[in-house]
């Protein structure tokens, strides 16, 4: 099920992955989510952490979460298995390893096995995998380019490229720029050395 999420999320334009927390006492699904990385323009938007870990520490309490097991499409990288330990979420059952998983993605995966990470805490998290799931690696088959800088898929259709918002030193900048032209002086750039 974590694999067909996962390539929904992909034919959503997004990164291809998807996770589930499952009630261990009652045996049922109680959050499902994809990837929204790209779609949302937050790469913190992965299925585990902000997609589903983050919706269980909002709906259910600590002690119902230790109860749960996360089932995700891959290993859950570096930064989602930090959220799944201070959430308390006890198990996690994932198909795809990393270190297949950077066999597609290149440069895009940190290649450091959750185990690991759940190894450097004081709670403990139990893992299982990889396990072999239909469909989880085609799921990545094509998706990741390969280019030297680029470690996402293909932007989706349906999204316009954002315009850079202005940053402070932007807006320093032009202040400074004012003033100068108001005085007599001619404009700096931002970048000049001893600039602004």
């Amino acid at each position: 099920m974590a694999v067909d999420i996962a390539r929904n999320a992909r034919a959503k334009g997004n990164h291809p992955f998807g996770c589930i927390l499952v009630d261990d006492e009652n045996e049922h699904a109680v959050i499902k989510g994809g990837n929204t990385a790209v779609t949302t323009g937050d790469a913190t938007c992965h299925a585990e952490m902000m997609n589903v870990v983050r919706m269980a520490c909002h709906h259910y309490t600590e002690d119902f979460r230790r109860n749960c097991t996360l089932y995700s499409s891959a290993e859950p990288c570096v930064m989602c298995a930090g959220a799944i330990y201070w959430s308390g979420i006890p198990r996690v059952v994932y198909a795809l390893s990393e270190y297949e998983l950077k066999k597609f993605a290149g440069g895009a995966t940190f290649d450091l096995p959750c185990r690991v990470v759940f190894e450097r805490g004081t709670l403990e998290v139990q893992v299982e995998g990889p396990f072999k799931v239909t469909g989880m690696r085609e799921v990545h088959e094509g998706f990741w380019r390969q280019e030297e800088g680029h470690f996402n898929g293909p932007p989706p259709a349906n999204r316009e490229e954002r315009p850079r918002k202005e940053t402070m030193p932007d807006r320093f900048t032009k202040a400074v720029n004012k003033m100068r032209l108001e005085c007599g002086f001619d404009e700096v750039d931002s970048g000049d050395e001893g600039g602004y």
